[in-house]
């Protein structure tokens, strides 16, 4: 219950005595909230220690919450360029040539917040090509 399970969210169980928050990586955290690791880049050693700790856990309740809405906001830079990747290979099996292509290709950024903003921007406009087979 308490060792990090890297792909499920992590939540604050309990506050240090007299606190009424933690503080990870410039932000206050309450009991109940999520802490986002890897997109805010706190070591996972750091994430593994308050586990250990019994300060913050896995919620399979609470994570079903988290987890709606299309988890983009959860990702790193990183994996959202995977899933960049990923869509610009089907837009590539369902486009006849280069440049129908450029036209419609997801493209990527070095922003995180851009970058979530591209795909979600794609998705409005060509999400059916994604899912085709």
């Amino acid at each position: 219950m308490f060792e990090l399970q890297y792909e499920q969210p992590v939540f604050v169980r309990a506050v240090p005595p007299g606190m009424t928050h933690i503080n990870l990586a410039g932000g206050k955290y309450k009991q109940g909230d999520e802490i986002p690791w890897r997109t805010k880049s706190i070591s996972e050693e750091t994430i593994r220690k308050l586990m250990r700790a019994k300060w913050l856990y896995h919620n399979s309740n609470m994570a079903s919450e988290a987890y709606s809405g299309d988890g983009l906001d959860r990702m790193t830079l990183d994996e959202m360029k995977q899933v960049v990747d990923a869509i610009n290979e089907k837009v590539r099996k369902n486009t006849k040539n280069d440049f129908e292509f450029k036209n419609k290709k997801c493209k990527k950024s070095g922003s995180r917040m851009k970058q979530m903003g591209l795909i979600r921007m794609w998705r409005s406009l060509y999400g059916h090509m994604e899912v085709e087979e």
